[in-house]
């Protein structure tokens, strides 16, 4: 069970719900799991301390597979509201954001340069659909998490194993 810097009963999205429970129950109890911290007036939905790997900042979106109408070429995201359509900036770019941000404040405070990776979470829209619906691009795949890949401990930890391998070749500090 990872260490959970939160509690569960003050998680009012359902889909950064569904995220917490995966994570609280297949990561490892070293992985520290972070919800909703403010960083530099941004607010990330998660962020993982991985020992030895790094940082990973996930952002949620709980959105279901009958509100997605479509998936633009420029990467926005059209869901279906009550009453109107909205248009959502692909979540890919706000989690990169927080990633940019958090490494510029570590490097400032301590001289660093952790690893510092993101992850988009659809606890909801299953991989096939992600794939049909032309969310990304192959290798952006693999730094998406479906609700397949919220099952169970090994299919988690493959898919951070796989996010972190992505940017791992560059040259960065430890994570102590």
């Amino acid at each position: 069970m990872a260490t959970m810097i939160c509690n569960r009963a003050d998680i009012t999205n359902p889909g950064e719900a569904v995220f917490y429970d995966a994570a609280s129950a297949f990561l490892d109890k070293n992985i520290i799991v972070y919800h909703n911290r403010d960083l530099v007036g941004l607010e990330f939905d998660y962020l993982l301390v991985i020992p030895q790997v790094g940082l990973c900042v996930i952002e949620v979106k709980g959105w279901h597979e009958q509100t997605v109408i479509d998936v633009q070429p420029t990467g926005t995201i059209v869901i279906q509201g009550k009453d109107h359509h909205l248009k959502n900036e692909n979540p890919r770019k706000q989690a990169l954001s927080y990633c940019y941000v958090l490494q510029n404040k570590i490097a400032s405070m301590t001289g660093k340069h952790p690893l510092v990776f993101h992850m988009v979470c659809y606890p909801y829209l299953s991989r096939t659909f992600i794939e049909q619906k032309g969310f990304y691009a192959n290798d952006d795949l693999k730094l998406t998490l479906s609700k397949e890949d919220l099952e169970s401990a090994p299919k988690l930890k493959t898919k951070l194993q796989m996010a972190s391998g992505l940017f791992g070749a560059r040259t960065v500090d430890a994570l102590d």
